[in-house]
């Protein structure tokens, strides 16, 4: 993280500006969504830098966004009160200020609790969902919150596709030192449901390399990997090491 002075602040060569909203001390910015079938349509949209989906989008409260036909019923967060319920799809195109992406993975919860009207001195202001790392981590970004602007410039990764699971399994990190992964869903339908893994396995090694040598980050990448790569992984259950082969297909 880098601060600058306000008051001396020039906006570095390359950079892009985006307005955005400050409500109760938080960031929006308004984004165009174009869904297979339906006109383009604009909402607001949270700005969390925290959150590693591409997209989240309130489906059940804006009639102008529609789940996509080809969708999975999916595990698409955790939060304080426990797993966020939904469904994964995605969004033909999106365009932030000047910068369009396609085909972006987009995550529809179900029943989802967050603030969605946030006030501010101007009035209010209806949140739709949130626009999250997948998007950002593409740009260096700066914030101006005091002018109601971001400054964005594209990064070696902008042109990457959006990936998602093409293996079927979401891992969860445990242990003293978070190094020990456990499968704790499996989406249905997928090459992980036709094989033997179950929830609460104990992944033991990936690829022959035992699993502690993999970061969290590492372990989420080879669950992306490209459709028809194999990936050979062993398994702990009840005392006992299972290995399998799996080859990874694309689902959305």
């Amino acid at each position: 993280i880098r601060l600058y002075e306000p008051s001396s602040f020039k906006v570095p060569k390359g950079f892009k500006k985006v307005d955005i909203e400050i409500r109760d001390l938080r960031p929006f910015a308004k984004v165009n969504l174009k869904q297979k079938g339906q006109p383009a349509t604009e909402v607001n949209l949270l700005i969390d830098t925290g959150a590693s989906s591409a997209l989240f989008l309130d489906a059940e409260n804006n009639e102008n966004i529609v789940v996509p036909e080809k969708n999975l019923e999916h595990t698409i967060g955790s939060g304080l009160t426990g797993n966020i319920i939904g469904q994964v799809g995605r969004v033909n195109k999106i365009q932030l200020g000047r910068f369009k992406f396609k085909k972006v993975v987009a995550s529809y919860p179900e029943n989802w609790k967050i603030k969605k009207e946030v006030n501010g001195v101007d009035g209010s202001l209806i949140r739709y969902g949130t626009i999250g790392s997948a998007i950002l981590s593409r740009f260096t970004v700066i914030y101006d919150y005091f002018n109601e602007v971001m400054y964005l410039k594209k990064n070696k990764t902008y042109k990457d596709a959006f990936k998602f699971n093409t293996m079927g399994i979401r891992v969860m990190a445990k242990g003293e030192n978070l190094d020990q992964y456990f499968i704790n869903e499996i989406i249905p339908n997928s090459p992980a449901s036709k094989l033997e893994f179950q929830v609460g396995d104990e992944i033991i090694a990936i690829n022959g390399k035992p699993v502690f040598f993999y970061k969290y980050s590492e372990i989420n990448t080879l669950l992306r990997a490209s459709p028809k790569t194999k990936t050979t992984m062993i398994i702990r259950r009840n005392g006992e090491l299972l290995k399998s082969v799996l080859k990874h297909k694309k689902m959305i």
